[in-house]
């Protein structure tokens, strides 16, 4: 167990697990939609970071990165393998948190309490579509915003402002960001005292799912830690470098650490 200083110096209690350097919340849903709830009534920014394995590869090769990611004030496990190493370690991780469910269930959350969402993120139109997804499956829901990702009308500092500035007036309790990794933590990490949302939240490409341009994996896929197959299948062009490359040779090395770290804790226990 692991403490860390809250916000306003009030004590937050954070059990954690290290895997290649990064700290995992050892979190399962129900509790991660908890802190994201108290989250919303602080009213103080927060950055929330749901890590897969493509985190993990690029916080090995860049420090400012896993900085920005340790220093969020919750840090998810988006995949299997994650949740795998964590029980090698003897910390286990109840089950895996995907941007994709954390986005449904602030949906239901916000539906439910009154809460309001901005959605930035994805092509032209993509967030727009979510937006209307979402409103769809939860009535009453007020999504009080959205803003593509590409960035591409404007320069680079005036765009930010506007972008800013149209968070600031919409006002939301949730920022879902899906800019992809890691544009959309360090866009996060730069700017959420800017805007002042109590939640920001990085969902990656989800947006395409909810759109209907990507299908996501069947829950068995899911539960079996294959779903990269099944996306694989949808974009092989994209994604095999990035799995093959990256992903397969972090996870290699993150059971390679967990091995390590057993054997190095049975010897001391029979000393």
């Amino acid at each position: 167990m692991s403490a860390s200083a809250g916000l306003n110096g009030s004590p937050d209690q954070r059990s954690k697990v290290n895997i290649l350097g990064l700290e995992l919340d050892r979190l399962n849903m129900t509790e991660v939609m908890s802190k994201i709830d108290r989250f919303v009534q602080e009213e103080e920014p927060r950055q929330v970071v749901t890590v897969n394995l493509q985190f993990m590869s690029l916080a090995r090769k860049n420090e400012a990165f896993q900085a920005i990611v340790n220093r969020a004030d919750m840090v998810v496990a988006d995949g299997m393998p994650l949740v795998w190493v964590s029980k090698m370690k003897g910390a286990p991780i109840a089950s895996r948190v995907t941007g994709h469910d954390i986005l449904q269930e602030c949906a239901e959350l916000a539906s439910n309490k009154g809460y309001s969402i901005f959605l930035l993120g994805g092509a032209p139109g993509r967030a727009q579509e979510s937006a209307q997804s979402l409103n769809d499956r939860y009535p009453g829901l007020k999504v009080y915003g959205t803003h593509h990702g590409t960035f591409s009308d404007m320069g680079v500092a005036e765009r930010q402002d506007e972008l800013t500035r149209q968070i600031r007036e919409f006002d939301p309790d949730i920022l879902l960001v899906g800019l992809g990794c890691p544009k959309q933590e360090y866009w996060i990490h730069n700017y959420m005292d800017e805007v002042g949302v109590p939640v920001c939240v990085g969902v990656g490409g989800v947006f395409d799912v909810f759109t209907g341009r990507l299908n996501r994996a069947p829950n068995w896929m899911q539960r079996f830690g294959i779903e990269w197959i099944y996306r694989l299948k949808q974009e092989p062009g994209r994604l095999w470098k990035r799995y093959f490359l990256d992903d397969l040779p972090t996870t290699l090395l993150a059971t390679g650490e967990a091995v390590l770290q057993r054997i190095s804790f049975r010897k001391q226990t029979v000393r």
